[in-house]
């Protein structure tokens, strides 16, 4: 259900992009989508935690990020150009109703699926593996970096340049 309530958040988010008229009103969209993303990213990573051997997570997960950032890299062309021939508030209002139906298939998925088989078992005492991996300088280390990486690598190509064309008049 938190893949499903993760697309709709995206959804909502999406469409208050695109029906914002204020720069307050789109921050809170990309806010909206950008909580959705991280949810779902993480729902991600729980079910390649569930579902595979312990030394396939980093690849699943890294295989998952590099999908997404692929499907970035390759959608701001043709999202350039659709924001340049329609505009950014249609374009975008298209882009969340299309991401609609996906909230709905996998609330399907949900029901259909037996959550309650899993190949590994889970650590008994989450709180202990987090504890210790909010101690692991390593963990900062890499947090901080992918942070700082990420941010400019998302924001300003997924929906920076869009904004800058269309609110602020740049060519």
């Amino acid at each position: 259900y938190i893949i499903m309530f993760s697309s709709l958040l995206c959804v909502l988010g999406g469409l208050l992009f695109s029906l914002g008229n204020s720069l307050d009103i789109i921050n809170i969209g990309r806010l909206l989508t950008g909580a959705g993303c991280a949810a779902i990213y993480a729902s991600c990573l729980k079910i390649a935690y569930t579902s595979f051997k312990p030394t396939m997570f980093a690849i699943i997960g890294g295989i998952t990020l590099l999908i997404g950032m692929l499907g970035a890299a390759i959608g701001q062309a043709p999202m350039a150009i659709l924001v340049a021939l329609y505009g950014r508030q249609e374009v975008m209002l298209w882009v969340a109703l299309f991401a609609l139906p996906f909230g709905a298939i996998t609330l399907l998925i949900a029901c259909v699926s037996n959550s309650s088989t899993h190949l590994y078992k889970k650590p008994s005492n989450l709180n202990t593996l987090v504890l210790k991996l909010l101690k692991s300088r390593q963990y900062w280390v890499s947090s901080t970096f992918t942070m700082t990486i990420a941010a400019p690598a998302i924001s300003f190509p997924a929906w920076g340049m869009v904004y800058y064309m269309q609110a602020l008049q740049y060519n």
